[in-house]
């Protein structure tokens, strides 16, 4: 068998290695979505917290106290999170869920009233616009309902079901736990031919989908942070901490999640005050909180070269979403940016290959070989 058919064959035992574990994973994911999310959820904490957990070993901290001191702090943020911020934003919810018909109601009988004049005074077809404003609003408002119920379903269930609360941490405990020696088995069967470029690619992936995730997290703090403040000081009271914090945490769905958020934020300050002033303020908000997030708080946390285009992360989350549920939306984000080092990996070791520069080369031996021969002529005339 000549080298080059051994290499074919390498490739095509790879290649069908590594398919046999896509499609196991899909039907593992598929068969088992209903119950994985508190599994997922676990090793992503790990995966966050491993870090801490090992510079807490190297300081000579025996393993176990560094994992129990971190879980320790770890489930006192979650547990206050549980107690304070979680039941505020349920009741902010439930508010909305409740005066959403007479915010309708206000919103036809009152605004699009006012917008029909306006138009009128301009000589457009008051019906025509007032026919796809009712379809435009039927639609906002079908969303929002769905929006809210959706959500306030969400953190009903999670927050009453108890495997959220016992598996996480135990999931993420035995994780940390067992993270050296998980790291150690797969090195020691790796391919010894293979062995060091698969190790370069999983240093890439490690720091593009850790700094991209830490990152990520600190900026929907901050942000969160940001915009319920904001929203308190201009008076968008009522629902300050639910858009606060959905519109903080919606850096991990750009675009679409924002733009969202402002528009229903935006009408609803409108139609709760009947006050374009209170409307431009939160709209204000919006703008500044995007402006600021944008290009200040994510470049310097996350990093421009390890950040994901935005249509990327869309594509991600809803592919995940729709093959795997909440566990496949959990682990939309690091395998998209775990695929996105892969590429930017390979792209590299390609640049820097004998097939990408073969072309270079041939030249520059061809201009050495053109350049000998006119120096050799030269020589030549010059006896």
């Amino acid at each position: 068998m000549n080298m080059e058919h051994k290499k074919r064959l390498n490739w095509q035992i790879w290649t069908a290695f590594w398919v046999g574990i896509l499609i196991a994973l899909w039907s593992f994911f598929t068969l088992f979505q209903s119950i994985l999310a508190p599994f997922v959820l676990g090793m992503i904490v790990a995966y966050l917290f491993q870090p801490v957990v090992n510079a807490v070993e190297r300081q000579g901290v025996p393993r176990y106290i560094g994992i129990l001191v971190v879980m320790l702090g770890f489930l006192v943020v979650v547990l206050a999170v549980f107690l304070v911020v979680l039941p505020a934003v349920v009741a902010q919810a439930i508010a909305l869920s409740e005066a959403l018909p007479m915010l309708i109601e206000r919103l036809r009988t009152e605004v699009l009233v006012k917008v029909e004049a306006e138009l009128d005074l301009l000589g457009i077809s008051r019906e025509d616009i007032f026919g796809s404003s009712e379809e435009i609003v039927g639609t906002l408002v079908g969303a929002v309902r769905n929006w809210v119920s959706a959500f306030t379903g969400k953190l009903s269930s999670v927050a009453s079901v108890v495997a959220f609360v016992i598996l996480t941490p135990i999931v993420s405990i035995y994780m940390l736990n067992d993270w050296p020696s998980v790291v150690g088995s797969v090195r020691s069967i790796l391919p010894k031919s293979y062995a060091r470029t698969v190790v370069e690619l999983a240093q890439a992936i490690d720091l593009s989908v850790s700094k991209l995730l830490r990152g990520l997290l600190i900026v929907a703090l901050i942000m969160s942070t940001f915009y319920t403040v904001l929203f308190l000081v201009v008076g968008f009271t009522k629902y300050a901490l639910l858009f606060g914090i959905l519109t903080g945490f919606f850096v991990f769905v750009p675009y679409l999640g924002p733009i969202s958020a402002m528009v229903i934020g935006t009408t609803l300050a409108y139609v709760d005050t009947g006050s374009p002033l209170s409307a431009a303020l939160v709209l204000g908000v919006f703008l500044a909180g995007q402006g600021i997030e944008g290009y200040f708080v994510t470049p310097r946390l996350v990093g421009r070269e390890i950040g994901l285009h935005p249509v990327w992360i869309i594509f991600a989350l809803l592919g995940g979403g729709a093959v795997a549920g909440l566990p496949g939306f959990l682990v939309a984000m690091p395998m998209a940016a775990a695929i996105a080092a892969t590429v930017r990996f390979v792209l590299n070791r390609y640049q820097h290959s004998r097939l990408y520069n073969e072309d270079d080369e041939d030249d520059e031996d061809a201009i050495s070989s053109s350049s000998a021969g006119g120096e050799a002529a030269s020589s030549i005339e010059s006896r």
